[in-house]
């Protein structure tokens, strides 16, 4: 924008409106002590001998633009929270009027917020003085126009408040099946005992060598079978304890101070309501500022079925009390006598049954705990958020039966970032990138007003926060991935205000891509199908020995990569969407985000109402991409017929064609001239305007040449280094230039 106001016009548009909206240009004379390091980037009246020319001046938003004043200085929503858990601490030691500078520090040099919660120590949630502390020290937070969230456990992976929830309660402790598998030949008796290291024995069948179930005799310390003709095998389910080996075991509190170290069975809804009344509920009964908080950040609860197999010989297989009744209220059969499945077999019966025992499991761990303690928050004027375990494999099966689903059911999502290098994010097998996509597709395709959070650590650099500037690079590179890929709200362990230098610069620039993240609309024509079922169709029991996995598990993290080297950009969908999608016009919509193309890698199982939608979304023009092979099971036995016969309308591309393909039907109407690796473009719109986010990956400064191939009288240029909006005009079919500097990016809107 050209900077042509007059001073005094100037100097009144700098005057902060609102103290919740405003950062840096409000710095007061009384803002520092002796201990506090004045603002580096804050406005300063000039002495009136100055003479000013309009070069001097700072930019000046454009008044006539709706957007343009909140992106020079987003409001503290957009900015960087910093996760301090000793909040309360601080405030029961600090002198008042001490912390008030501190926090108005934070305020003015651009912090958003603090995650925080009661002490850990002496007593937690029981100590009455802990919330007294906390109350104090989170009005002096919101009294600054900070934000505040909560962190609800004591250590982690949350689920048992330190013990608390199980210490009483051993029916609440995460448990599962474990087999015990005996062969044999002819009527030959045989008794197994139950071994130490198990709870009870749960149930037994034999199979002979035609296929016939026969019952046993079994109670709680043995089975006996008496045996049958020819050969047989028996097979004994027992309930075991899940924790040595498991996540629970190697991280988190680990029950000290209390009398167990066990976790919590996030499948059991009346265990998941004792967790809510011991570590949420004094939350609503002694915290005066609950309805003010955006979030309630839970940190890694899961299923305990993962675990290493060299501490422990048993195969686990999540379970909770109710489960075989809801199995077969949703699937129409019993899997008593199908549970051998679960530990090994590649057959067509077998796949089918392990995909409907996820999909139990996944209902249950998404309803029972994410969906019972966000509705609690609700209720209380909240909304559960933090993040997943093991966020960053493909395959969610194993701990939450179906991530997706499970993150429908939290009121903000969110992951954590545990290494910044770039080859997590770019590399074709890198994790981290559709580890933030996934969640952020779940925020664009839901009405979860596009927040996808982000808890932000630095464990491969230094551990510290006082990075050098090599790292600082890194993390700058690595916000710039993230924010690209849809996090836009960060909940950071690093710590902004003990960044040395540029800490101005990382808090503005990222306030002013959130900015923008959250309130456009992602409309980047291209979804990549979840492959849900079909994971869930080859996994098997922890620690089954009989486990293979299929060769392209991480086919999806490759086309991902692919397509953003081509200036394409994608979210992800499940069945879920499929199901509530409607074809209008030969775009596939559930009204919150809306496609003209979806891919899907290398399917084999998939529910029929999902590819009776695929039918009906390719026969309207749509354009459905399989990638290496079409699906040849359903989800259920009763489908079987129909699916295969319309599986063979269908054909699969080969997998070298596939991203030219989709690059040659839908590559975006804004094009770079000389394709580059080096850019990443996302297509969005911001009130109903068209816009694109352009990042230049780059290690250097970069000019590009874009061509637009519809009408458009010019172009807005956002650029969050600055916060300058730029208009540019542009005649058809004529190319146009934007500069970047190194690893940077810029937000280009249409205007028609």
């Amino acid at each position: 924008m050209k900077k042509l106001l007059i001073f005094l016009l100037i100097l009144s548009m700098l005057l902060p409106s609102c103290a919740s909206t405003s950062k840096k240009n409000n710095v007061t004379s009384d803002s520092t002590d002796d201990n506090i390091t004045n603002t580096t980037n804050s406005i300063t009246t000039p002495e009136e001998t100055t003479v000013i020319t309009t070069e001097d001046l700072p930019y000046v938003p454009d008044p006539s633009s709706p957007h343009a004043e909140l992106f020079y200085d987003p409001p503290v929503d957009y900015r960087w929270h910093t996760l301090r858990h000793g909040a309360a601490n601080t405030y029961k030691t600090t002198v008042k009027r001490t912390m008030e500078k501190i926090l108005k520090k934070y305020f003015n040099e651009g912090e958003g917020g603090v995650v925080t919660n009661v002490p850990f120590d002496n007593g937690f949630v029981d100590n009455m003085e802990h919330f007294t502390n906390l109350n104090g020290a989170v009005k002096m937070y919101l009294d600054q126009g900070l934000k505040v969230w909560l962190y609800d456990e004591q250590g982690y992976p949350s689920g048992t408040a330190g013990g608390r929830v199980t210490v009483n309660n051993p029916e609440y402790v995460a448990q599962g099946l474990t087999l015990i598998k005996k062969e044999g030949n002819g009527k030959n008796p045989i008794i197994v005992n139950k071994d130490e290291r198990l709870i009870r024995l749960y149930t037994a069948y034999a199979i002979d060598d035609s296929g016939n179930v026969h019952d046993v005799k079994v109670n709680d310390n043995a089975v006996s079978f008496e045996g049958v003709s020819g050969d047989w095998t028996l097979y004994i389910y027992a309930l075991k304890e899940f924790y040595e080996g498991t996540h629970a075991e190697g991280n988190g509190y680990k029950g000290k101070d209390w009398k167990t170290r066990s976790y919590l069975n996030i499948m059991d809804r009346d265990a998941v309501a004792s967790f809510i009344e011991i570590a949420y509920q004094p939350y609503a009964d002694h915290f005066d500022y609950l309805d003010q908080v955006v979030a309630i950040f839970t940190d890694e609860p899961s299923l305990m079925m993962n675990h290493n197999g060299a501490s422990n010989p048993y195969a686990q297989l999540a379970w909770a009390p109710g489960f075989e009744e809801l199995f077969e209220e949703m699937h129409g059969y019993s899997i008593t006598h199908k549970l051998h499945f679960m530990f090994g077999e590649k057959t067509d019966e077998a796949m089918i049954v392990r995909t409907n025992y996820f999909q139990t499991v996944a209902k249950m761990v998404a309803e029972n705990f994410f969906g019972q303690i966000n509705d609690f928050c609700v209720e209380h004027g909240t909304l559960l958020g933090g993040h997943m375990f093991n966020e960053e494999t493909v395959n969610s099966a194993p701990v939450y039966g179906d991530l997706m689903l499970c993150y429908r059911h939290m009121g903000l999502p969110g992951v954590d970032i545990l290494n910044l290098k770039p080859e997590r994010f770019t590399n074709l097998g890198g994790s981290e990138a559709m580890t933030v996509k996934t969640a952020a597709s779940i925020t664009r395709i839901t009405d979860k007003k596009n927040v996808t959070m982000v808890e932000l650590c630095a464990l491969d650099l230094t551990g510290t926060s006082a990075f050098n500037k090599e790292e600082q690079e890194v993390i700058w590179n690595a916000l710039n991935l993230i924010y690209f890929y849809g996090g836009n709200h960060i909940n950071s362990y690093v710590d902004i205000n003990a960044m040395k230098t540029n800490k101005q610069y990382f808090v503005d620039y990222f306030a002013r891509l959130g900015y923008l993240s959250q309130n456009a609309e992602w409309d980047g024509e291209i979804a990549l199908y979840n492959p849900m079922a079909t994971f869930q169709a080859y996994t098997m029991a922890s620690g089954s020995k009989e486990q293979v996995w299929p060769t392209d598990m991480h086919i999806s993290n490759e086309i991902a990569v692919r397509l953003w080297d081509q200036q394409l950009d994608f979210l992800r969908v499940d069945d879920v969407f499929l199901s509530e999608a409607e074809v209008k016009d030969g775009v596939l919509t559930n009204g919150h985000a809306s496609f003209k193309a979806i891919i899907l890698p290398h399917i084999e199982v998939m529910p029929l109402e999902s590819l009776k939608k695929l039918y009906e979304f390719k026969e309207a023009g749509g354009k459905v991409y399989f990638a290496k092979s079409v699906p040849h099971l359903p989800d259920s036995f009763e489908d079987m017929e129909e699916f295969k016969e319309l599986a063979s309308k269908f054909t699969y591309i080969a997998y070298e064609k596939l991203i030219p393909t989709v690059k040659n039907d839908l590559s975006y109407d804004l094009k770079l001239k000389r394709s580059s690796s080096a850019v990443c473009m996302s297509k969005y719109t911001l009130n109903g305007e068209t816009a694109f986010w352009i990042y230049n990956e780059g290690s250097a400064d970069k000019t590009y040449k874009f061509s637009y191939e519809k009408d458009a009288e010019g172009f807005e240029i956002y650029d969050p280094l600055t916060g300058e909006i730029e208009y540019v005009e542009y005649t058809e079919g004529s190319e146009f230039e934007l500069r970047f500097n190194k690893r940077c990016a810029k937000f280009v809107v249409i205007k028609k």
